[in-house]
């Protein structure tokens, strides 16, 4: 992608910043927000990141944040309007919000500590069944490709789930998460940019999981696509869930499985969209 230079780096930032003053005026939001954005600027800064990658994330993020604010003002509106009438319905923002939780319901709550949130401990409970029921499959099938550009790109994957979600212990990418959730009196500023860094991370990367899934499926690229999985290859224990699941698929087959999976955690947690710019 092309560079800003500074003036439209400038721009950019402005843009952001009033995007987040119309999103504090118009939906009655703390200051916390364009703190928190200043603070991640800085330390873009500080460690060098390419900006023009990370202001175009930003403001992504900013008009995703616009957009949800608006439905649930849109939302509460209706509510409103509902206790007016003495309509003895359940409040209508708690039911499109109970509805998004039963979306994820089915992914297993990762406890985390005292007052986590529901659907990062679901997220991150997805993510490692990502790694540990969905993910052999790519291992035994580009293990007999070692060295392509899909073979490098789904190990740079696997780094990068072990490395943030590990596949039995605590987790990485969420350890500054909790930490904020500790300190008394609770630090929301830092609470709400930690929040916001964990799910967004994990949406850029399984959006790139799911791209280059598509893309190797789209171009048949796969290693041998209508060979059989040999699923002996696993050598995890516990893994008997993996052979049920995996047993008599092709390799085609296999990718096909593991990107839908990949499909429906960035659905149901409404990562679409979400992704990172190059």
């Amino acid at each position: 992608m092309k560079e800003l230079n500074d003036k439209e780096i400038r721009l950019a930032v402005n843009k952001i910043k009033s995007k987040y003053e119309e999103i504090i005026r118009k939906f009655n939001k703390g200051r916390s927000l364009i703190d928190a954005f200043e603070e991640r600027y800085m330390r873009a800064l500080k460690n060098r990141m390419n900006i023009s990658v990370f202001l175009l994330a930003e403001i992504e993020a900013v008009e995703e944040l616009y957009k949800k604010e608006e439905a649930k003002k849109e939302l509460e509106n209706i509510a409103k309007s509902q206790k007016s009438n003495n309509i003895p319905k359940e409040n209508f923002a708690d039911k499109v919000y109970n509805e998004n939780l039963k979306k994820i319901a089915k992914y297993p709550r990762i406890h985390l500590g005292n007052d986590t949130d529901e659907e990062i401990e679901r997220l991150l409970g997805a993510v490692r069944d990502l790694i540990n029921h969905y993910w052999h499959a790519l291992v035994i099938i580009y293990k007999e490709k070692r060295f392509s550009n899909e073979s490098d790109a789904i190990q740079e994957y696997y780094h990068k789930l072990l490395a943030n979600y590990d596949y039995t212990g605590d987790f990485p990418i969420a350890k500054r998460y909790v930490d904020a959730l500790k300190r008394k009196p609770t630090d929301l500023k830092k609470l709400d940019y930690e929040h916001r860094y964990i799910l967004q991370e994990t949406a850029f990367l399984l959006n790139d999981i799911a791209k280059t899934l598509n893309d190797v499926i789209q171009m048949e690229s796969i290693p041998n696509p209508d060979k059989k999985l040999d699923i002996k290859q696993v050598t995890l224990k516990s893994d008997s869930w993996f052979y049920e699941y995996f047993k008599n698929l092709t390799h085609k087959q296999s990718v096909e499985k593991v990107l839908k999976y990949v499909n429906e955690v960035i659905d149901d947690f409404r990562f679409r969209g979400i992704k990172r710019y190059k």
